[in-house]
């Protein structure tokens, strides 16, 4: 969902599923003259990667793959921030319990 969101925003395909829908009306319809996406529409030609040109799909990748180390990230972030304060809790509880067994004795 929330990479559907980010291609909506970018001005992207929204998905392959409103290709396949346009497809598959174009061949129920039964005319001959609907152009049919081509496979390989989008894709970059020889000549462009040879020439290091960015495709559409290349930039796309290249987002969302920082969107998921920014997402992997945060989640580390707050995993160690909650780990940080339940070690503080743990440490806070075991010096009361050691003061409360001095006491004892």
């Amino acid at each position: 969902e929330k990479i559907r969101e980010t291609e909506r925003e970018l001005g992207l395909p929204v998905s392959r599923e409103a290709k396949n829908k346009a497809c598959a009306q174009g061949k129920k319809s039964g005319d001959k003259n609907v152009r049919q996406p081509s496979p390989k529409s989008g894709t970059s030609s020889g000549a462009d990667r040879r020439a290091g040109r960015a495709t559409p799909e290349t930039l796309r990748g290249e987002f969302l793959k920082r969107r998921l180390e920014q997402e992997i990230n945060s989640l580390y972030e707050r995993i160690a921030g909650a780990l940080k304060e339940e070690n503080a809790r743990l440490k806070a509880e075991n010096d009361a319990l050691k003061l409360r067994l001095e006491k004892r004795y």
